[in-house]
């Protein structure tokens, strides 16, 4: 039997999660702020977001460094699916990183 009380909690749940992230991340017309392109472009990188999670070893895979990085990369794209962005969006936070760095470097 189905709980409808209990579906409808997490449905709640996940309504409020999403509004907390677009509050965090973006401004009221719902574009992300420079701040929060930037935070997620490093975040990317760190993770290594557009690359494959699977990390070679010496000798072969490395499991324990590959399932670190599909967590990684799992974790960030929960912050993007909460937040409603996608991919084409967090590229154009990659670039304004970019940029912001190569500002940074010729100051």
């Amino acid at each position: 039997m189905i709980d409808v009380k209990a579906q409808l909690q997490r449905v709640r749940a996940l309504v409020f999660r999403r509004k907390c992230y677009r509050d965090v991340l973006c401004d009221p017309r719902g574009t992300l702020t420079p701040a929060a392109q930037l935070m997620l472009a490093d975040l990317a990188r760190y993770c290594k977001y557009s690359n494959p999670g699977v990390v070679n070893g010496p000798t072969g895979v490395d499991v324990p460094a590959t399932m670190f990085t599909m967590g990684m990369q799992a974790l960030l794209k929960r912050m993007l699916l909460h937040a409603r962005l996608d991919d084409s969006e967090l590229a154009a936070a990659e670039r304004a990183l970019q940029q912001s760095q190569t500002k940074v470097i010729q100051s």
